[in-house]
């Protein structure tokens, strides 16, 4: 019998029409015991979920709207953070072991993974996932950053770096830059040497972005009765020299979109 406390998990046996309609319909709370078993592969790791990231990817995996869609039933939470409670006999111990602080690849284990650990996301009191899905939290880490990294700051640098080739010197447009995403993106450019455009909607959130290394905040609220956005392209230009921006990070869309496009410097990429 295990000497670990029962805990719960969610599921979700069947996708909805929304991810609002999955909510309400198909996801249930359900009690679970501590994962043993022959089950359990030698390199599989018992991991007890502390947080739990709760992202737009998530949310539309429920609705099976996102273009990856996981088999039924499942666990969702791609991204969790936790203590490790167990290791199979060929995990190596120089690498991962019980009581060791770990966060793990969405990509290897969970939900947006593809193998035999799709249906064990992190929103649960346990997880299991195999040794190569888990890293060791850094000392300067959390368990809710932890669990926040990856998804945002890979997101972040595949498309600054990867993509948008940007360089030291040159000014980066971050279009809802208190979100998740948005934040990891202002941290990235800076790293790379950018001049950073923070641009978002509240003055409160804009500080945290400023705090994270932002040069520059825009909110970009309407300011006149019935506009979508306020037009924002001039504060750009005029905090750039009427250049303009080089590069645009937008994870808002639509509106504002167009507005960013406006901002853009000749040659800019967006």
């Amino acid at each position: 019998m295990s000497q670990h406390a029962a805990g719960e998990r969610v599921r979700l046996d069947a996708f909805g029409e929304s991810p609002e309609d999955a909510l309400a319909r198909c996801v249930r709370l359900e009690s679970m015991p501590f994962p043993t078993g022959a089950a359990l592969a030698p390199t599989d790791v018992v991991v007890e979920v502390a947080s739990a990231g709760v992202a737009l990817i998530d949310a539309m995996m429920l609705s099976g709207q996102y273009h990856h869609k996981p088999p039924l039933p499942f666990t969702p939470g791609m991204e969790y953070a936790g203590i490790v409670r167990w290791t199979g006999s060929a995990v190596d111990p120089a690498r991962l072991a019980v009581g060791d602080r770990v966060f793990n690849d969405y990509l290897l284990s969970g939900p947006r993974s593809a193998g035999a650990h799709a249906s064990q996301g992190g929103w649960a009191s346990y997880a299991v996932a195999p040794q190569d899905a888990l890293h060791r939290v850094p000392a300067g880490l959390s368990m809710d950053q932890a669990a926040n990294f990856l998804l945002n700051f890979e997101t972040a640098h595949f498309a600054l770096v990867v993509r948008g080739g940007l360089r030291a010197g040159e000014v980066l447009l971050v279009n809802g830059a208190s979100g998740a995403a948005g934040l990891a993106a202002v941290q990235v450019g800076k790293l790379l040497g950018a001049i950073v455009i923070a641009a978002g909607r509240s003055d409160v959130k804009l500080a945290h972005a400023r705090a994270a290394g932002a040069d520059h905040v825009i909110n970009v609220s309407p300011s006149v009765a019935g506009e979508a956005v306020r037009k924002f392209r001039d504060d750009v230009k005029e905090r750039t020299g009427g250049r303009g921006a080089d590069l645009v990070f937008d994870t808002v869309g639509g509106a504002v979109s167009a507005e960013c496009l406006r901002s853009l410097a000749f040659g800019g990429v967006t």
